[in-house]
């Protein structure tokens, strides 16, 4: 071997140098990231520097029927987080082309936001499986059987938990297209219970409600009951106007006293079989995860 070659080995054996037995190098290792799973229904933290963060304390805020200062603390907002579900996403982005190939425009293609509280093991099966019929006990606006219910102010979602014999301590938020409203007196009475039409998307209370009013108005004039038809024009089980969008776990700062009802209750002494208690009494997911967890 001439003397180049020489000194060209050399170089190379001194840039690579042999390794004791069980020694590592950093460029061996590369750190794995975590993949979503195509399909997979999750929740993901919620950074506070997120736009996502900001928009949920915004719509905390700005969704309470009672709006008085002194009234503004009552809850201690936890740990926020997002849902990620492809398939209820992709199925809220075409019922919102549906709907406006049906003419709905203006607020009715408003994006809005509604409320529910839950238990743990219920909020699972929210997130994962979406708000389905035939789990609410709640009537008095349309037949559980053939739509959902969502409250409109977070503040009244939590009172009737509150109110409530569960502990529920996940407040679920939801992205929603109210379309097409048709404003219908509530119904005491199973067989006067509105039915929905196709040419609606949800029912309201048409009476107004303040925060003056016992906590069994302030349900009825709260509640949003919301309904969807495919292309059959039957109704679908799980509406697709109604995405979940975040878990809030909370804590009430003080204990709260419900407002004493001063009306008739909500929901009939005497309830159709199958459906155990009022809507007052009772939060209507917790009867849905008591029948069907």
């Amino acid at each position: 071997m001439d003397k180049k070659e020489k000194e060209s080995t050399t170089e190379l054996s001194s840039a690579n140098p042999a390794k004791p037995a069980g020694t590592l190098t950093l460029r061996n290792f590369t750190i794995s990231r975590k993949k979503r799973v195509s399909g997979q229904a999750l929740l993901e933290p919620c950074h506070k520097e997120s736009r996502d963060y900001s928009l949920i304390q915004s719509k905390l805020r700005e969704s309470r029927l009672d709006t008085r200062k002194e009234h503004g603390n009552t809850w201690l907002w936890k740990d926020i987080k997002l849902v990620h579900n492809e398939e209820f996403l992709r199925e809220f982005s075409e019922k919102r082309s549906e709907m406006r190939q049906k003419g709905r425009h203006g607020m009715e293609m408003e994006e809005r936001f509604c409320f529910l509280v839950a238990s743990y093991e219920a909020t699972t099966q929210v997130y994962q499986l979406g708000l389905r019929t035939e789990r609410q006990d709640q009537y008095s606006l349309g037949k559980p059987s053939h739509g959902v219910y969502l409250y409109k102010h977070v503040d009244v979602a939590l009172k009737h938990a509150a109110s409530s014999t569960f502990s529920g301590k996940h407040l679920i938020i939801f992205k929603v297209f109210f379309g097409k409203v048709k404003k219908v007196t509530p119904s005491l009475d199973w067989n006067r219970t509105p039915d929905p039409m196709i040419s609606f998307d949800c029912h309201v209370s048409k009476d107004a409600v303040s925060h003056r009013d016992s906590l069994s108005q302030q349900i009825l004039g709260s509640s949003v009951f919301l309904f969807d038809y495919n292309e059959n024009q039957e109704l679908n089980k799980r509406p697709r106007q109604c995405l979940p969008y975040a878990v809030v776990s909370f804590d009430p700062v003080n204990s709260v006293t419900p407002p004493k009802s001063t009306s008739p209750p909500v929901s009939p002494s005497k309830l159709p079989t199958g459906l155990k208690h009022g809507i007052v009494k009772h939060s209507i997911i917790n009867t849905y995860f008591d029948r069907h967890g």
